[in-house]
């Protein structure tokens, strides 16, 4: 494409360009694509976003990926995409979240990843009817206050949010249905929001390395299907509360966990698949475990029981292996994580 426009197909409605330089030439036949609905531009280089993008007015998805900086322009022009329903902005620096964002009625899904961002959020606050929220590595120290006033939200990422201390801006939340905190080093407790979704089946814990406590928040999760704990190293067994959510199907644990608590699942009737890595399958054998004789007896059976049914999988160098493969007998149902 280098030396002049692409060659634009005039019924193009979808584009995703690589590495291009951007020139006026190349902006001038991209606004005049109005057929276009997707837009994805991917490590493309320009100074600023195109001030005129609201030209575009059937676009419906835009993904600007490691392609600028936004030192220019706020993209003012975002108000005219009224049927914009998903917008991505990763690694592209952003400081200030864009002027216009409040406007864009039809947005359902925002999606912002690695953006040095200090202004502007409480144009999220107009944003009611998103129901995707995607807010990973956004370096602040505190959840934006406005995320509570997106009441419709079904689905919030906040993976590797390092440094934020203050979860109270979940609370109005109780819709949400997939919450991934992965990565979130600084969370020593469960939030207290999580009592009152009680429609969540997601919860992304993978990595929480200081998470230690604040369980009992779960006992509100009713509809709880799948919840990862790999790499919580706090953990010295599995929490009581594990017992109270009646339709737990996957749990993923690894080897900062142990076979203490194994006892709490013995009634999870729904529990289909229990993803760990490789350890000793003798409870007994765990330096680490604590509590009476009676409870890691309980926890051996209830693990023993879990691995003959073929609930209980043993992941090793990133596969899902069969209980019974390092004892020496066929590996059978062997299957990516």
């Amino acid at each position: 494409m280098a030396g002049g426009p692409p060659p634009w197909v005039p019924s193009l409605a979808s584009l995703h360009l690589m590495k291009l330089r951007f020139e006026p030439a190349q902006w001038a036949a991209l606004l005049g694509q109005a057929g276009l609905t997707r837009i994805e531009l991917q490590m493309c280089g320009f100074d600023e976003p195109p001030r005129n993008i609201s030209r575009l007015a059937n676009l419906r998805s835009l993904h600007i990926n490691s392609s600028c900086y936004f030192t220019h322009s706020p993209w003012r022009h975002l108000d005219g995409l009224s049927r914009l329903t998903e917008l991505r902005l990763e690694s592209c620096g952003v400081t200030n979240l864009p002027c216009g964002l409040s406007t864009l009625t039809a947005l359902r899904r925002l999606h912002v990843s690695d953006e040095p961002i200090s202004a502007g959020w409480e144009r999220l606050g107009g944003l009611r009817q998103l129901t995707a929220l995607v807010l990973n590595r956004i370096r602040c120290d505190e959840l934006p206050r406005c995320i509570g006033q997106l009441t419709s939200l079904r689905m919030l990422g906040l993976f590797a949010n390092w440094h934020v201390l203050d979860w109270g801006a979940l609370l109005p939340l109780t819709c949400v249905e997939e919450l991934d905190l992965g990565f979130c080093y600084s969370l020593t407790e469960l939030p207290a929001a999580l009592s009152r979704m009680p429609r969540l089946r997601f919860l992304e814990l993978m990595y929480c390395t200081n998470l230690a406590g604040g369980w009992q928040h779960l006992a509100g999760c009713s509809q709880l299907t799948a919840l990862s704990l790999t790499g919580c190293i706090r953990l010295a067994g599995l929490p009581a509360e594990l017992a109270t959510l009646p339709a737990l199907q996957v749990l993923y644990l690894d080897s900062s966990s142990t076979y203490a608590g194994f006892r709490h699942l013995a009634h999870l009737a729904c529990l289909t698949h229990i993803g760990m890595l490789y350890r000793s399958m003798d409870p007994a054998s765990d330096r680490r475990l604590q509590g009476s004789a009676a409870d890691l007896a309980q926890d051996a059976a209830a693990a023993q029981d879990l691995a003959a049914r073929g609930v209980l999988r043993v992941r090793q160098r990133g596969r899902m292996l069969s209980p019974h493969a390092h004892q020496g007998q066929p590996a059978d149902g062997i299957m990516q994580k």
